[in-house]
This record gives C-alpha cells, sequence and structure tokens, in this order.
C-alpha cells in the first residue's frame, strides 16, 4: 500500500472510527482535534447548515483553545476516517488500526430518540417497536465491534464514553494507540471537553445532557422501556436490561 501525504510532505496517518449514534463520537473528534493535527476530506453531511448549526451549541473559546499547540511540537496530519464503512456503518477491519466507540445502551437510546425528535423531527408513532428495534441494532453493532475487537486486537482500541469522560486516563490510552505526541497536555485536553465547559448553556438540541442518567427522569420513557423485552449487555462492559428492575 502506497503511504498518503498531506500537503505533499507530511504522512498522513490514517485511523477508522467506529460508532453507534448518539454513543458520543463528535464528542470523540473534539478531544482527537485536541491532541492532534487532524485532517480531513470533503464530506458534504458536514457542510450543511444543520451540521453547521450544532456548532453553535459550543463554546467558541473553548474551541479555539482545542486548536491550540505547545511549543516543539511537530506538525504530525492525522485522518479520522468514519466513513470507512458507511454512515454509522457496522465496524470492519480495514486498511488503517481502528477505534470502536461504546456507551450504556440505554443512555444511548435514549438520546438517539430525543435528539431525532427534537432536532431532526423525527415522527415515532410506536416508542416501544422503535426503541425494541434500535437496541438490537446497537446489540448487532457491537457484536461486530467486540468480533473485531478480538481478532484484531492490537489494530484495535475500545474507547467508552464512560472512561473517556471520567478521568485523563482514556485520553492516554488514545495518544498511545495513535502513536503520536499530542500537541496539548492530556489533561489540558480532557478538562476543556468537559461537557459542562465545551457545550454552550441555553437550549441545545444536539450536544444535549452529557449524562447517562437523563432517562431516569423521564416518566414516559420509563414507562415505554417496561414493555421492552429484556437485552444481555454484559458482554459490552454493561448491565442486563431488565424491565423489571426500573423504578
Amino acid at each position: 500500500m502506497n503511504p498518503l501525504y498531506y500537503g505533499g510532505r507530511h504522512r498522513l496517518e490514517e485511523f477508522h472510527l467506529f460508532a453507534f449514534p448518539r454513543t458520543g463520537s463528535h464528542f470523540l473528534v473534539h478531544v482527537l482535534m485536541g491532541l492532534f493535527d487532524i485532517v480531513a476530506v470533503p464530506q458534504p453531511h458536514l457542510r450543511t447548515q444543520e451540521a453547521l448549526d450544532r456548532q453553535l451549541e459550543l463554546d467558541p473559546v473553548m474551541l479555539y483553545a482545542l486548536n491550540l499547540r505547545e511549543d516543539g511540537v511537530p506538525f504530525h496530519p492525522i485522518y479520522i476516517n468514519s466513513l470507512s464503512n458507511g454512515m454509522h456503518g457496522l465496524p470492519a477491519k480495514g486498511n488503517a488500526p481502528a477505534m470502536l466507540l461504546i456507551r450504556d445502551p440505554i443512555a444511548t437510546v435514549y438520546s438517539l430518540y430525543h435528539t431525532g425528535i427534537d432536532r431532526w423531527g423525527f415522527r415515532i408513532e410506536d416508542p416501544v417497536r422503535w426503541i425494541e428495534e434500535t437496541l438490537n441494532h446497537y446489540i448487532t453493532f457491537y457484536d461486530t465491534g467486540v468480533k473485531m475487537l478480538t481478532e484484531h486486537p492490537r489494530d484495535t482500541l475500545l474507547i467508552k464514553w464512560e472512561d473517556l469522560v471520567e478521568s485523563p486516563a482514556m485520553v492516554q490510552q488514545i495518544v498511545d494507540f495513535i502513536g503520536t505526541r499530542p500537541k496539548l497536555a492530556v489533561e489540558f485536553v480532557h478538562r476543556v471537553t468537559r461537557f459542562d465547559i465545551l457545550a454552550r448553556g441555553g437550549s441545545r438540541t444536539f450536544y444535549r445532557g452529557g449524562s447517562n442518567l437523563a432517562w431516569r427522569s423521564d416518566a414516559s420513557w420509563i414507562e415505554s422501556l417496561r414493555n421492552v423485552s429484556p437485552k444481555e449487555f454484559t458482554r459490552f462492559g454493561y448491565p442486563c436490561f431488565d424491565p423489571r428492575t426500573l423504578p
């Protein structure tokens, strides 16, 4: 395979990113922007007004901070390819190392449900059926991802959203996996990308709450969950879902 170069001079390192919708892939990209010199190829879906409006929900000062670099850190372009198997396509081993982002399934589906309704105008006539089908899609996605991780452990990094927001340790694992000196300190990037710092106040429909517990205070969502069949999530590192245990 011939190496790719950016600007004719800089060796371009490519990494694939696989993430189910609403697991925090946009948040992860901002973390990566603070760590590395991220370059991109033209992507029409990122040039729509809807995509541009998402950035208005983020603090421009924090975005400015993520574009800074420490003295003496050389420019090293990194290409994060999130479309190697299509938009939110199933994880698949390609010609580049891959990162697999995962988040608590109930929180993920809850975020997708409300983002779809509040931002994209989804009409969900049967919430129970929609939740059931979406959780099954989640299971298929991450069963495929775990298989890839098992077969290619040296070329695949599993990133838990919860670990990413908890401490700089997961950010450091990403740096170790990429294998390139970060342009900003790991601790600084972790602090700047905290949800309560990076996201603006006020009404947000894309960068919503940044919490896995928001669904627990939504009575109508809990009522729908009561009619969803039990799900086994322990192989992904999350508790089983059993509607009988709901509050």
